[in-house]
């Protein structure tokens, strides 16, 4: 592998590697880098769509959904 690169410019072979070397970790070692693997998708949706332009991609309104209004008040007055 070429020091320096990023993920994204690893081959699949490379890709598999790092992946192969991820899981042999041992347990001790492993459990920060693990959760962070196992929620990389979900924190990438989350910082993308919490920007402006996230919000313009999804075609977010900002408008609050049917009803919203009859409830405002109503939780701990």
């Amino acid at each position: 592998m070429k020091p320096g690169a990023t993920f994204a410019q690893l081959t699949r072979a490379q890709k598999a590697e790092v992946f192969a070397t991820l899981e042999q970790l041992p347990d001790e070692s492993a459990g920060s880098i693990r959760f962070l693997v196992g929620n990389l998708q979900d924190l990438t949706a989350f910082l993308a769509y919490s920007t402006q332009r996230g919000r313009r991609l999804a075609r977010y309104t900002g408008g609050g959904l049917h009803g919203h209004d009859d409830f405002k008040g109503y939780w701990r007055a």
